[in-house]
């Protein structure tokens, strides 16, 4: 699936937009042209994880719910033009060394016969996870530092105060060359 088809989905967080709050939260899609075309076939069984996002002067920090996530090896990230990035992870479900070991089987008549548990009720999603953000700055993917710790990613994403500069230094001289300015 292409970065942009991840950028038009509401599973998209653009911080661009000031002031945010729980209510537009939920309601992102409501605004987003594309939602109307897509209805979510790209993204039917990706859940979307819960994350908390935090700045600043030098740094965005992502902090991302992964209950049941193991290692970092486990997590894809991908950037788009150093103002957005895309979180995808995969789970497995999670079976603990008790039900392993009851799964194992026990003897029938001289035959093993597996007895593994079968699921009864089932809230915890295993799958694919993913989520996108564009920030209101330029970003140093370059410089992204990751930490997995009881289930929390926790992203760091360092700001390229410098290349904001040079973006603001383009958008002036295509203005004025535009005739805008």
């Amino acid at each position: 699936m292409s970065p942009l088809t991840h950028l038009l989905h509401p599973h998209h967080v653009n911080l661009t937009k000031a002031h945010h709050t729980s209510v537009q939260t939920l309601f992102q899609h409501v605004d987003d042209p594309y939602y109307a075309l897509d209805h979510q076939p790209s993204h039917k069984d990706v859940a979307v994880p819960k994350f908390d996002v935090r700045e600043n002067s030098t740094a965005f920090f992502l902090n991302g719910e992964f209950p049941g996530l193991m290692k970092l090896s486990d997590v894809l990230t991908e950037f788009v033009e150093k103002k957005t990035v895309i979180i995808r992870v995969t789970l497995e479900e999670w079976r603990g060394e008790v039900e392993k070991e009851a799964g194992k089987g026990k003897e029938a008549e001289g035959a093993k016969v597996a007895d593994e548990p079968k699921s009864l009720f089932k809230e915890r999603h295993v799958g694919k996870f993913e989520r996108s953000f564009t920030f209101p700055v330029l970003i140093k993917p370059d410089q992204m530092k990751v930490s997995l710790e009881a289930g929390i990613l926790t992203i760091m994403l360092p700001k390229d105060t410098q290349g904001e500069n040079v973006e603001e230094a383009r958008r002036v001289i295509a203005a004025e060359f535009s005739g805008v300015i």
